[in-house]
């Protein structure tokens, strides 16, 4: 989770540089490609999900528990 997510603020960070010195590689006529900013997971969505999946398997557990009688 946090090394993909560090990887992203990397990105944003480049990103940003990149774009504020626009002028000095348009001098180079460099084609670089914009970096992907949103590869992973911040630590609330990791925490969201995590729930969610507590949740889904207490009611999954409970609704075979009712189903098969026991």
């Amino acid at each position: 989770m946090n090394v993909r997510y560090e990887s992203g603020k990397h990105a944003l960070y480049i990103n940003k540089m990149r774009t504020e010195l626009q002028w000095v590689l348009a001098e180079h006529e460099t084609n670089l490609l914009q970096l992907k900013e949103r590869i992973g997971h911040t630590p609330t969505e990791v925490f969201w999900w995590i729930v969610f999946g507590v949740i889904m398997t207490i009611l999954l557990y409970s609704a075979m528990i009712s189903l098969l009688g026991a």
